[in-house]
């Protein structure tokens, strides 16, 4: 279901006793959404021509998602203490995300107005790109360069592949509605409703997922791919440098030193202990809400999950065992991306770093340093995994934003 895939919170998995600390990166809980004021009564429920936008509202079972996240890192990294630092982007959606979760991550109830939710330690303000004077890693808006592409480079890449899978699938879709003349690109804003009804039915399935088979399903997953890995990862020649921030402060808070960067990061805020806290007074959890684009540009920054070519626009799709960038798998609602810290007590002490997406732990395949503990079992040593990060602390290639 691509992107309108929500995270399926599982229970907690006992971490190693030896954690330290997690620098954790939360998705938001939902998304603007079109659907139709009216259906037909035909074996597939099609959208009028005439359409409206949903108001932004957090649908329950995804605002759950969020409260029951927080309640999931108290239990599994109890260890740690209750003191936990969250940030948030300061917009609607992201702000109330990071308010539930921190409702739960309290053992705070459910039941409760949001008004009495509590808020994030910083939000840090959005701005406008053509007027920008602030940084922020949780939104960045100030890579002027990838900003001004238009169309996104993202969009003729899932295009070029809509228009090569989507035709038959519109066609029988005006067969079985007649008069309703849908295009192509109604057909896949449609496919999105089978993953937001499911959501608005509290995760009864909806029957618009069982309207189009299994490769259909496929090559929509695929589009959602390609819009994602041309514009927001590797294949844009500017994601990973607007993801190169938040890795520069994920080091600062892994090594308990200042933040060195000098590309996304707010340096105001980052050199204030109150709103950037370092150190053995720091809290030990800390929890960063933020988009599916910015998260996606922090992945592809961070150089895992690298596919070792590019996701061909035309196709043929990539085996499902070799593709490493899978939108649904890495950003969907409510999902998380979370960076332990490790130790190690048995001599030689060693501190490690081990990441994990929704609840699987991510093979470090693509950083060399790492080595061969790394691309099996996911563990780095921290001083091998601050020299794996060699290009965010570069700079990122910050300059060619800024061309």
């Amino acid at each position: 279901m691509g992107v309108s895939c929500s995270y399926n919170v599982m229970a907690p998995v006992t971490p190693p006793k030896a954690v330290e600390q997690v620098s954790i990166l939360h998705l938001n809980s939902y998304q603007r959404l079109t659907i139709p004021t009216s259906r037909t009564n035909s074996t597939i429920s099609v959208a009028s021509s005439e359409c409206r936008h949903i108001p932004i509202v957090l649908l329950s079972t995804n605002l759950h998602r969020s409260y029951i996240s927080g309640q999931i890192i108290a239990t599994k990294y109890a260890s740690l203490g209750t003191a936990k630092f969250v940030r948030a982007a300061q917009k609607d959606r992201i702000v109330e995300s990071a308010r539930w979760w921190k409702q739960g991550f309290q053992g705070g109830s459910f039941d409760v107005p949001i008004t009495s939710l509590p808020q994030p330690d910083v939000s840090i303000i959005i701005s406008d790109v053509r007027n920008s004077t602030s940084n922020n890693t949780l939104n960045v808006q100030t890579c002027v360069t990838a900003e001004a592409i238009d169309p996104a480079p993202g969009d003729i890449a899932s295009g070029d592949w809509l228009g090569r899978f989507a035709p038959p699938v519109t066609k029988r879709l005006n067969q079985l509605l007649p008069g309703a003349g849908l295009n192509d690109n109604d057909t896949i804003n449609l496919m999105s409703l089978c993953g937001f009804d499911t959501a608005a039915r509290n995760g009864s399935a909806s029957p618009w997922c069982g309207a189009f088979d299994q490769s259909v399903w496929r090559n929509n997953e695929y589009y959602y791919d390609l819009e994602k890995y041309y514009s927001k990862s590797y294949g844009s020649p500017y994601a990973r440098s607007q993801g190169a921030g938040w890795v520069n402060e994920l080091l600062s808070r892994l090594t308990n030193t200042p933040v060195e960067d000098y590309t996304t990061t707010n340096s105001t805020l980052d050199s204030n202990p109150a709103t950037f806290p370092i150190g053995s007074s720091a809290p030990r959890i800390f929890a960063d809400f933020s988009s599916d684009n910015n998260i996606a540009m922090i992945l592809s920054a961070l150089g895992i999950l690298r596919d070792a070519k590019p996701l061909p626009p035309s196709g043929p799709i990539p085996s499902t065992s070799t593709q490493q960038f899978v939108v649904s798998k890495l950003v969907p609602f409510a999902g998380s991306t979370v960076v332990e810290k490790l130790s190690c007590p048995a001599l030689p002490a060693k501190e490690y770093v081990r990441i994990i997406i929704n609840d699987a732990v991510i093979p470090l395949t693509g950083l060399t340093p790492c080595g061969k503990q790394g691309a099996t079992e996911g563990l780095c040593a921290l001083d091998k995994f601050v020299e794996s990060q060699a290009y965010a602390k570069a700079g990122g290639n910050w300059t060619t934003c800024l061309a």
